[in-house]
């Protein structure tokens, strides 16, 4: 029935048909269905209505939905301007023990993402603290492919003394200064 109404492009009908398909069957059953209404809420321009509906499953209903239909929510609700939604989906990622899910995020960063975003980003992708210097490498060789030297800057001046101070941050820093003279 789910299948059915995605097809149909009735997705109260879908999520109605779905809400009673978890409260019948085994939760962990349900992955491809719930990957297809996240998929077809997503093509229907209305993942933050997507997201809305994963995180009711998962917390009323417990559901775990697979790696692939976070990726999917995930660059849906950034192609659409949900940028906080889709930090708050980093944390149901990792609940369930599944790998951070960067590319998505470093993409629209660099392209339009504040150094604000960006300290964001690396706050919600570890419980402890910030993550490891890689990603702040990746982030800042993002900023600087796409030419926005001064939000790289910027990003760089609000991150931790440990990222400021790392000798591979400081290379790439003095090898973008020294070639744009």
């Amino acid at each position: 029935l789910v299948e059915g109404y995605c097809l149909a492009g009735d997705l109260e009908k879908a999520s109605d048909s779905f809400r009673k398909m978890v409260e019948k069957v085994e939760a962990s059953s349900t992955g491809y269905a719930l990957e297809l209404l996240v998929s077809t809420y997503c093509r229907k321009n209305r993942a933050a209505d997507s997201y809305k509906f994963v995180t009711e499953m998962i917390d009323g209903k417990d559901l775990q939905p697979w790696h692939s239909t976070y990726k999917i929510l995930i660059g849906m609700l950034l192609a659409q301007g949900g940028f906080k939604e889709a930090l708050d989906v980093l944390p149901l990622m990792k609940k369930q023990g599944y790998p951070p899910f960067l590319e998505p995020f470093i993409e629209y960063l660099s392209k339009c993402g504040s150094p604000d975003d960006a300290i964001a980003f690396s706050k919600a992708m570890t419980v402890k603290r910030y993550p490891s210097t890689s990603v702040f490498l990746q982030l800042f060789e993002a900023y600087f492919k796409v030419g926005r030297h001064n939000e790289a800057q910027d990003f760089l001046a609000k991150s931790p003394r440990y990222i400021r101070n790392h000798a591979d941050v400081l290379n790439m820093f003095c090898s973008v200064k020294s070639g744009e003279k």
